[in-house]
């Protein structure tokens, strides 16, 4: 039986893009759509609502001339309390639908990197997959939930606005298309750049969680190797990696902003002057001046969220990758259509060959019988194959030459689950999962077990003291 051992990562994507993600998004987050349409509508409404108001706060300032209207503050209380509603409704269901869908994704990614195959995790770091666990759903969460509610109101506040502004003097919203496409100028590219320098930070962090990780759960071999020093090194050249990305990016978005409001703050004195000239010439009553203000910033506001989208979409792309190569990476064959192992009288080693590497062997011509009640001492040199010997019989691996039989039959005709049932395995590394030592002795039980068993069972093994 011939198996090659190769790493299970899926091999590089010529081009990810959004198509990528909407396909990650429907097949393995299952949002729902209902509930984000929904959404979606009322976020329009808010929108709708917002435009309009500032259109009805015109009509109020107009009409102090004139004596108020009661039937217009009556008008402007109605759409002031549905923007209200509409705004938290969309604002629930969207972020609602987000962590429906990434909660979703999250069970999918959990469960299927449970049942992946021991080379998988030969070959990837346990810090770098957590982080696909948690920080790239999150990514896809705040795309979900808000970057893109945001700039599909963008979108209709930019859109909405503009019209109106062209309906209440064309002359002043020249000064604001001028105005606009220059800040475009700006961000889009500085965008690009600060989505660059996200996803290096993302990367850098993801490192740091990944040898994070190894040295908290190896800190005994780092003491016992005096590695102290050296791990301090790598720990500190690793956050002054993410520093520098992190500096970099404040130093963009120092500059950024503040050039941003200088251009908008320098639209709107223009207008103001420009305004009050055309006010007093009766060419434009108060009222409009204050609502095209008022247009002005809902048009400009918005841009930040909508060329945001870029950036998120662009960083969500990466995560995509990312979470795809766990997805698409085979699980274990267990084998379930085989026969199922009740005991095991025998095991045999036929001449057994074994590489973690098909160059590399570890295990050569092995040749060696067991038999129930037996006790078999393995001794050997460090890599010399002895943990490796128990790994091709819990079938983690399958022989590279050679047949593993159990009970006189192939050791691939039974069920994997079946065999791991028959096997207590304790390793030479004491590795505890979350919970009581109870749940730790009964990890994997599919049976209830009462305490008086319990307590039995670990006197059987020498261990009565851990069950007083």
């Amino acid at each position: 039986m011939e198996t090659h051992i190769t790493s299970s990562a899926k091999q590089p994507h010529a081009k990810y893009g959004t198509r990528d993600l909407l396909r990650l998004i429907m097949t393995h987050a299952h949002p729902k759509k209902g509930l984000f349409v929904i959404g979606i509508l009322l976020s329009f409404v808010a929108t709708i609502c917002s435009l309009g108001i500032t259109l009805m706060l015109k009509e109020f300032i107009d009409a102090f001339n004139h004596g108020t209207s009661g039937q217009l503050l009556l008008r402007l209380g109605a759409v002031i309390v549905v923007q209200l509603f509409a705004s938290v409704a969309s604002s629930f269901l969207l972020s609602y639908t987000g962590v429906d869908a990434v909660s979703t994704l999250r069970s999918a990614l959990w469960q299927h990197i449970v049942d992946l195959p021991i080379p998988y995790f030969d070959h990837n770091r346990t810090g770098e997959l957590s982080s696909r666990v948690v920080n790239d759903t999150s990514t896809i969460f705040e795309l979900i939930s808000s970057q893109f509610s945001n700039a599909i109101n963008g979108i209709i506040s930019i859109v909405g606005s503009l019209t109106l502004m062209l309906l209440l003097n064309f002359r002043l919203t020249i000064i604001i298309l001028i105005v606009v496409p220059l800040m475009a100028v700006i961000i889009v590219p500085m965008g690009q750049v600060l989505a660059r320098i996200s996803k290096a930070i993302q990367k850098e962090t993801a490192n740091l969680n990944s040898a994070a990780v190894q040295m908290i759960g190896q800190n005994r071999l780092v003491k016992a190797m005096v590695a102290e020093k050296a791990l301090k090194k790598q720990g500190k050249d690793q956050v002054d990696r993410i520093k520098g990305f992190s500096v970099r990016q404040i130093k963009l978005i120092s500059v950024l902003n503040p050039v941003l409001n200088i251009m908008l703050l320098a639209a709107i004195f223009i207008i103001i002057v420009y305004g009050g000239i055309l006010v007093q010439t009766n060419a434009l009553t108060i009222g409009s001046l204050v609502a095209f203000l008022m247009y002005a910033v809902q048009m400009i506001s918005p841009l930040s969220s909508v060329t945001g989208l870029v950036t998120a979409l662009q960083q969500t792309v990466g995560a995509t990758e990312r979470i795809d190569n766990i997805l698409d990476s085979p699980e274990e064959d267990k084998r379930l259509s085989g026969e199922t192992l009740s005991t095991i009288d025998t095991v045999d080693f036929d001449h057994v060959d074994f590489g973690y590497e098909s160059d590399k062997p570890v295990l050569k011509d092995i040749d060696l019988t067991i038999h129930r009640g037996e006790r078999i001492a393995l001794i050997g040199e460090s890599g010399s194959g002895k943990t490796t010997l128990v790994s091709l019989l819990e079938a983690y691996y399958t022989p590279t030459r050679g047949e593993l039989d159990v009970n006189g039959e192939t050791m691939a005709s039974y069920t994997i689950p079946s065999i791991r049932n028959q096997i207590g395995y304790v390793s030479q590394e004491v590795d505890l999962m979350p919970g009581t030592i109870r749940d730790n002795l009964l990890l994997g039980s599919t049976e209830p077990v009462s305490d008086e068993q319990l307590s039995a069972l670990l006197t059987q093994v020498g261990l009565a003291g851990l069950a007083s």
